[in-house]
């Protein structure tokens, strides 16, 4: 053997390798075995499209016999909603009553807190507050 077919050796044996088979009946090298590729999955025309909504968690009997006592007394107006101005007096108070408990009254900190409270309530955030907000935000 000459020095050309000892360098050109290794060249052609690494471009054999790294040709794909041309033919299902030629073996492949290493580099070219992969799994065959899986089927497309049939689309079944009975299947839905989407899945079921899961029905909603039932309500805390706490939370909601809270709020159906607390409700006339925060719709000061008697219009079947909260308003932003209610809401925020309504918690400002129930917070200072608690604060009051505690021995530690700081009325900026209540008002903070229903403010923050309101921004967290109104889901919707139309400005007033409905019976199923006021449960969902109490943990209902």
């Amino acid at each position: 053997m000459n020095i050309r077919t000892l360098t050109l050796l290794p060249l052609l044996s690494a471009m054999t390798l790294s040709m794909p088979a041309i033919a299902q009946n030629q073996p492949a090298g290493p580099e070219s075995a992969q799994a065959p590729a899986a089927p497309a999955p049939a689309l079944d025309a009975e299947a839905p499209a989407t899945p079921a909504p899961t029905p909603a968690a039932p309500s805390n009997p706490t939370v909601v016999a809270f709020v159906d006592q607390q409700f006339p007394m925060a719709d000061a107006n008697k219009d079947g909603t909260v308003t932003a101005a209610e809401f925020t007096a309504w918690i400002t108070s129930l917070k200072t009553a608690e604060q009051q408990k505690a021995g530690q009254v700081d009325p900026a900190a209540a008002k903070t807190y229903a403010d923050n409270a309101l921004a967290q309530a109104d889901s919707d955030k139309d400005g007033t507050l409905t019976k199923a907000e006021l449960v969902k935000f109490f943990g209902g």
